[in-house]
């Protein structure tokens, strides 16, 4: 162990510095290294500051923490107890307790005065986070069995396991003032729970990766998450991405005035951003391990900050100058800009592919319906706003087909949406708003499902007018706008260009560009996702490889200086670029799709042929999957075989990751894709009702929220064998107990799950099947 610092820097942890110093900061530094603290043999993990100020925690893999008393030179005191790792640490708001997680599944508590040391078990995985309640009552922990415990801080009693979340929960942490408690997971969203219910308040989503920190601000207005999709998101009053790191991202600490966020990454750099701006300040260079549970932490009350460096086997503590870098210009040139999403939706045939031709200027093609959904830019803007910083503002259109055989798939698109176009037909004589109705409970689940982060402006729109006019009344298009809560509508015909001035108006009125997240990027980023927009948008080709983009961008007429990092920074923007769904890069080959939309259509197709399957098993065999040997709309599909081929091969991994799909063999041994909402084979009949175990009421789309709720329990490992009907999927266990699912439709975008047990079923599998399922409603629907 060794503190190689000298006693100047000993004396000066509390950030003061004398006239001279301040000059040599401003010249060189901002930053002053204070501390260099060895002694641990694995990696560090999750460091924690001491109330008082004074003592720095570093659990490690090495299964010990070891305390650093900052006011002194001394050893380290080093606690021990834990089997396996320890993974996280957290002190009590008096001082006298420290609290951390391990790999031995254990919460383990250490009453530093006297050491007496006592643990529990309310998980049985890794802990991963412990987090004490303000008052010091309670203790909240996350693991890896995907629940949260939270446990009286005194008699280590369970007061609630709280469930919901479906991957590894990484990090607990409460709001400073107690009312609520957020926590991270793999599963890519964070939850706000209720302290007061422990009910679930929100359940953000905007991250595509696993989401590994969370850090509150000193007043609890704002949230910021850290996550494997390279990106900071931040939110609450603003909700913000920050951009500029080309690793995961997996700590993030606020200082103690709230004015810099400090942000730790498998780069192997910590970045500072201005919390004013949100731009970057400083950059240290920190040699990173592979550690998602790797820490830092800002000093609590002064401008002092830890991080970890050496691939996080030790400790540097830094003082920075918090003027210099309240002023400090970014260490890079930023680039702001937000993009508004903008969706055409309708049932076939009732004119959406002219409307969008009309909006985006383009020619007014034929009348062939639409398949799959299209993406394009409808507009793009660059405003000077707030304390004179340029934002660009991007609006897409999202044009989606209106068969029905699309719904499953095209329902995972309507999240972010802020203004929807529904287009009715206006020449039906029996029904013309029944593909309005669905519509629109689509788009409001969606918005539900996501806490209305967003401002949603819903436009009723009537096509083709130019043919007949609209052949509806007044008075009953007046009555599906009040009743549907349309904000307004308008009649159209993109041949004539009626209607489309006034409703490109409209849209581009109806977007509230303050309520949309600012996403703070690099000039260098922002230069290198143009390229690419310029490649998608040129429709020269379908796929590339990374390597040839690459070369195509480096010998550009302006292309960027070749740097040593150019290249990943580059592989950084594409998976940025993806996670707006505008391209997809694929887990194989090396390769990026340009057109991401024709994916929907090849799922589409496969849905409609498992659908069609003449023994009404919803299924369909995978190597007439692999061959392209099912019904595909002509126009659409792909002509290069060998492209086509990749594409299929993309397609199958969408539906077996959205969970629209399963993997099994028939009774022959060859493997099928089972759609478990597309089977039309009737169930033996129904147990009497009276006999119902368990019953789930909940609203949204039915189809998606059973098949995603099918394949889930299918691929829980709580079953051996399942069976798969119209409506209801039977599953058996080891011990040939059946649980049996129904799903039962009871009003529009109203059913019931309803489950049944027979005898055989244990209680333990009666009690998973019910948590996998209330979890799962939580997620996908509006219990």
């Amino acid at each position: 162990m060794s503190n190689r610092a000298g006693d100047d820097d000993h004396r000066h942890l509390d950030g003061s510095e004398t006239e001279t110093e301040e000059v040599e900061v401003l010249r060189v530094n901002a930053l002053k290294p204070l501390r260099h603290l060895t002694g641990h043999s694995e990696t560090i993990n999750r460091i924690a500051w001491s109330p008082d100020n004074k003592t720095l925690a570093t659990p490690s893999n090495d299964q010990t923490i070891r305390l650093w008393d900052m006011t002194a030179k001394d050893e380290p005191i080093i606690i021990s107890g834990p089997t396996e790792r320890v993974t996280s640490s957290a002190w009590s708001p008096d001082g006298s307790m420290l609290a951390a997680g391990s790999g031995d599944s254990r919460v383990w508590l250490w009453h530093i005065p006297t050491g007496q040391v006592r643990n529990y078990r309310a998980h049985t995985r890794t802990v991963f986070s412990v987090a004490w309640s303000p008052d010091g009552k309670l203790l909240a922990s996350g693991s890896g069995d995907a629940s949260i415990a939270i446990c009286y801080a005194a008699s280590q009693r369970l007061v609630k396991p709280l469930l919901g979340h479906s991957g590894a929960v990484h990090r607990v942490l409460w709001s400073p003032n107690g009312k609520e408690l957020a926590s991270c997971s793999d599963d890519q969203t964070i939850r706000i729970w209720d302290t007061a219910t422990w009910r679930v308040k929100r359940i953000l989503e905007g991250h595509t990766g696993p989401v590994y920190d969370l850090a509150w601000t000193p007043d609890g207005k704002l949230l910021a998450s850290a996550s494997e999709d390279l990106t900071i998101r931040l939110w609450g009053r603003m909700v913000g991405v920050l951009e500029g790191h080309t690793g995961i991202v997996n700590s993030l600490s606020f200082s103690f005035d709230g004015k810099f966020l400090a942000s730790k990454s498998m780069d192997g750099s910590v970045r500072l951003w201005r919390c004013d701006t949100w731009e970057t300040v400083e950059i240290v260079e920190e040699p990173a391990s592979r550690s998602w549970t790797a820490g830092l932490a800002f000093h609590p009350k002064r401008p002092v900050l830890a991080t970890l460096g050496e691939a996080d086997m030790v400790v540097r503590v830094w003082r920075f100058h918090s003027n210099v870098l309240g002023i400090a210009e970014p260490v890079m040139p930023t680039v702001r800009y937000t993009a508004a999403k903008v969706v055409l939706v309708g049932d076939s045939g009732v004119g959406k592919t002219g409307l969008a031709d009309a909006l985006l200027k383009q020619p007014v093609t034929g009348t062939i319906s639409t398949h799959g959904r299209h993406v394009r830019r409808l507009d793009v803007q660059e405003h000077l706003v707030g304390s004179g910083v340029n934002e660009i503002q991007e609006i897409y259109l999202w044009d989606m087909a209106g068969q029905p055989s699309y719904r499953l798939v095209h329902q995972l698109h309507l999240s972010q949406v802020v203004v929807a176009l529904v287009v009715f037909d206006v020449k039906s004589d029996t029904d013309p708003f029944s593909g309005v109705k669905y519509w629109v409970r689509a788009l409001r689940h969606a918005q539900q499902l996501k806490g209305a982060l967003l401002p949603l402006k819903l436009f009723l729109v009537a096509a083709r007018i130019d043919r007949g006019g609209v052949g509806v009344s007044t008075q009953r298009i007046e009555g599906i706008r009040q009743s549907l809560k349309f904000d307004r509508y308008f009649a159209t015909s993109a041949v004539e260009n009626i209607g489309i001035p006034e409703l490109e108006g409209a849209i581009q009125n109806a977007i509230d560009w303050d309520a949309l997240p600012k996403v703070s990027s690099t000039w260098l980023f922002q230069t290198i996702k143009n390229f690419l927009s310029r490649i998608r948008e040129s429709h020269t080709g379908l796929l590339y490889t990374v390597d040839d983009l690459y070369d195509t961008f480096i010998h550009q007429p302006d292309a960027p200086e070749q740097t040593g990092d150019l290249r990943t920074q580059f592989e950084t923007c594409i998976a940025l670029v993806e996670s707006q769904a505008l391209i997809r890069r694929f887990s194989f080959g090396n390769l990026v799709l340009l057109q991401p939309e024709i994916l929907d259509t090849y799922a589409s197709a496969m849905i409609a042929a498992a659908k069609d399957e003449p023994e009404g098993a919803g299924s369909i065999a995978e190597e007439d999957v692999k061959h392209g040997r099912f019904r595909i709309p002509e126009t659409e599909r792909i002509a290069d075989e060998a492209e086509e081929q990749l594409l299929l091969i993309a397609t199958v991994e969408d539906l077996i990751q959205h969970e629209i799909a399963l993997r099994d063999e028939d009774a022959n041994g060859v493997p099928i894709l089972v759609f478990p909402s597309q089977s039309a084979s009737l169930p033996p009949e129904a147990p009497h009702p009276d006999s119902r175990t368990v019953i789930f009421t909940f609203e949204g789309p039915m189809l998606n929220v059973y098949a995603m709720l099918a394949v889930r329990l299918w691929n829980s490992g709580l079953f051996t064998s399942k069976d798969v009907y119209e409506n209801a999927t039977f599953f058996t266990d080891a011990v040939g107990g059946t649980s049996k699912v129904y799903l039962e439709q009871k009003e529009e975008g109203k059913a019931e799950i309803q489950v049944f047990f027979d005898e055989a079923v244990s209680e333990k599998t009666r009690k998973q099947t019910e948590e996998y399922i209330h979890a799962h409603l939580l997620r996908r629907a509006i219990p």
